[in-house]
């Protein structure tokens, strides 16, 4: 491998925000919360994945638009990951 991508830890909230992009215009399919509980000895497991409509969603939409817009995507389906950690 000629690549490799490191990411820091981040405790917090995570969510999973779906996206269908036409022509750079980009329509949120679903928002998901991810419920996380520590289980046989490990700090978490990802125990269920919920639809989310609750407070931040402007925010954490808003922000995956602009991270495609950046990013130049402007055809296809996206599965984006953002964790809140403040």
């Amino acid at each position: 491998h000629e690549v490799v991508l490191v990411q820091e830890f981040a405790i917090g909230q995570e969510f999973a925000i779906d996206v269908v992009s036409k022509n750079g215009e980009h329509k949120v399919a679903a928002v998901w919360i991810y419920d996380k509980r520590p289980a046989n000895g490990a700090s978490f497991v990802y125990y269920a994945t919920k639809l989310y409509d609750g407070e931040n969603m402007d925010e954490l939409c808003n922000y995956v638009r602009k991270t495609l817009d950046a990013l130049d995507i402007k055809w296809g389906i996206t599965h984006n990951e953002i964790i809140l950690t403040a």
